[in-house]
């Protein structure tokens, strides 16, 4: 799967950042006011509530610019030029209530929501947002590949991290490609209005999503009740999962739960019953919490799951790491577990210091025109972090760790972009991106003497090149 891409493998979480405040309902009173245009549709939606999601939270919350859509689903979202900032960067969420008028379908008789997916750039003055069904299928692939991360987004976060934003672009290309595939519709059907266009075979497809879309409502809005402290509670329903066998069973509906709090994380991912009433069979759960500890973080997760269809066993992928920041470099070594198990426990009770299968040491920087991030992947017995073997075990040890050990280990290690040597690892991974005139560029490498280009253009367009010499490029097969 395109998902699984070296992009994922250099994804981490970082603090909340606020954007700076929002404009509050409608801004017309203010100066130098922008808007956001576009279409409800399912069929046209009527009295749907359109807003900005400054913090990727899906609520409403005080000081985020919002609209009502009227006839032909037509909605005009007035926007500060603070908040018009934000757009292209943040999701635009619809709320459809019961009693809202969908002219094809009729009164809508369940609440639900959809969504239309930041492109993770500045929009223009000329972009139309159409809010459907699908760009919310899109939105759900998303979030599934960012899982807990979510609760960490927000506009400035993403705006202000070039490295974070590249990221976020290729989960949202390689998201595009899996619904364009699996729905066999192009790109432009997927953000068209496929009512006007008469594309009655598209729209079908559209009524179909709503189902999961109104379970989807009913059940995160039970889930907020029940967990009133939590930082991020939802529950997602959706057909296919790539998950699962790699979309084997395409016409199959999965529930996604994830709950964030202060410090731990609870995620599962579910087959389910045609009706969505029962569970067929899970297919991950996992537990995980995060420490701060002086000028470390520490943190864990412990996956038990059965990706390889319905007749496979299941296996644990145990995780905990730790990192720290030092002038102006992060830092990050993960220990893993990986083994087949019987029950969850299996997972949650490994021991870290006797049974660890893998090691990655993370280093990720800047020279102030370029991000670089490079990871060095350990396997034991094989090979080992050698002045780092007691760093197993982390929780426990967390008093008495010191973060300069780790620095200066990390130090050690050949992860200059430019650099040569393996650093005693069995495989690394390095990264280069920046801006070249209004193009950004992305690069990639490998031990193994692999070399892959991303130039993504204004427009939000890419083109991918491969090399064996990073001199020579031709497209990649």
């Amino acid at each position: 799967m395109n998902k699984k891409s070296i992009a994922c493998l250099f994804f981490s979480a970082t603090v909340i950042v606020g954007c700076g405040g929002g404009s509050g309902g409608s801004a017309s009173s203010t100066e130098n006011v922008a808007s956001a245009s576009g279409k409800v549709i399912d069929g046209y939606i009527s009295g749907a509530t359109v807003f900005l999601d400054l913090n990727f939270n899906g609520v409403l919350d005080a000081g985020e610019p919002q609209t009502v859509s009227g006839d032909f689903g037509d909605y005009t979202l007035d926007l500060s030029p603070e908040d018009r900032e934000c757009l292209g960067y943040v999701p635009l969420v619809v709320d459809v209530p019961a009693g809202a008028i969908d002219e094809d379908q009729g009164e809508v008789d369940k609440p639900y929501q959809m969504v239309f997916a930041p492109k993770f750039e500045r929009a223009s003055d000329s972009d139309f947002f159409n809010i459907s069904p699908l760009t919310s299928v899109l939105w759900s692939s998303i979030q599934a590949e960012l899982s807990g991360d979510l609760a960490t987004l927000s506009c400035a976060d993403v705006r202000q991290q070039d490295q974070r934003r590249e990221q976020l672009r290729s989960i949202l290309e390689a998201s595009i490609d899996d619904v364009v595939a699996h729905y066999n519709i192009s790109e432009t059907q997927l953000f068209s209005d496929f009512v006007a266009n008469g594309d009655t075979a598209t729209q079908e497809k559209a009524i179909r999503i709503v189902k999961g879309l109104k379970k989807s409502f009913s059940e995160t809005s039970r889930l907020r009740e029940l967990y009133p402290d939590a930082l991020f509670v939802r529950a997602n329903y959706h057909q296919f999962d790539y998950r699962d066998a790699d979309e084997q069973y395409p016409d199959a509906w999965y529930r996604e739960f994830n709950l964030i709090g202060e410090t731990s994380r609870v995620f599962r991912l579910d087959k389910m019953t045609d009706d969505l009433s029962e569970v067929v069979r899970p297919i991950i759960y996992g537990e995980g919490e995060h420490i701060q500890r002086g000028a470390l973080n520490y943190y864990n997760s412990f996956e038990f799951e059965s990706r390889n269809g319905d007749d496979s066993g299941y296996t644990c992928d145990s995780k905990e790491g730790i990192s720290t920041v030092s002038d102006g470099k992060n830092y990050d070594l993960t220990n893993l577990i990986s083994k087949q198990a019987s029950v969850f426990s299996d997972c949650a009770t490994v021991d870290f210091s006797t049974e660890t299968s893998g090691r990655y040491a993370v280093v990720g920087y800047s020279d102030g025109t370029s991000d670089y991030s490079s990871q060095f992947m350990y396997f034991p017995p094989e090979t080992d972090l050698v002045s780092l073997s007691d760093w197993q075990g982390l929780k426990e040890q967390l008093d008495t760790l010191d973060p300069a050990v780790l620095v200066n280990t990390f130090e050690g290690l050949p992860y200059g972009y430019t650099e040569i040597g393996m650093g005693g690892a069995s495989v690394w991974f390095k990264e280069k991106s920046y801006q070249d005139g209004n193009n950004l560029i992305r690069l990639l490498k490998n031990d193994s003497g692999q070399y892959e280009r991303v130039t993504t253009y204004p427009d939000g367009t890419s083109l991918r090149e491969c090399s064996t010499d990073g001199v020579n490029w031709e497209p990649c097969n």
